[in-house]
């Protein structure tokens, strides 16, 4: 395979012998950016993914293909699992709030294992506080997006 091209600025903001987080749903954005990365040459990746309960066994097969994948290219692998719709109730919030509350607390925790460096994805508020990471939404529609659209440099 022909490699890719990194520009200076990713080189030099995000170079690609630190250690990273990238969030992977199982979804095609986030196992295109996962592809795309490693082929940068980015081999220090933590694979983090947050089982959410909320689909019984097909939650649990997004675990274990995001676990072989993450085996398959040689980088750690970081699982988590929440009861979303718990934490829904018990806080009473969306599903979706409790869902993104549950990734950035299961997120930071990977990041203090690991003591990882993280890219931030553009327009996360999380990526304001500090407590950044890669993360392409599952499922995104758009034909026009690219994967590497997700990996685009906040300021």
């Amino acid at each position: 395979m022909k490699p890719m091209y990194i520009s200076p600025r990713l080189s030099r903001d995000f170079p690609p012998q630190a250690r990273y987080l990238i969030g992977v749903s199982g979804g095609r954005d986030s196992v295109a950016l996962l592809h795309w990365l490693i082929n940068l040459g980015y081999k220090k990746l933590i694979v983090c993914h947050l089982n959410h309960q909320l689909r019984g066994r097909s939650s649990d097969a997004d675990a274990r293909f995001v676990e072989k994948l993450a085996a398959k290219y040689g980088v750690n692998f970081e699982l988590g699992a929440a009861n979303v719709r718990a934490l829904a109730k018990k806080k009473k919030m969306s599903i979706e709030t409790a869902a993104r509350e549950a990734r950035y607390s299961s997120r930071g925790r990977s990041r203090r294992n690991f003591s990882a460096e993280s890219i931030p994805r553009r327009g996360s508020h999380w990526s304001h506080r500090n407590a950044r990471s890669v993360h392409a939404p599952r499922g995104r529609a758009d034909p026009n997006h690219r994967a590497s659209d997700a990996l685009s440099l906040a300021g």
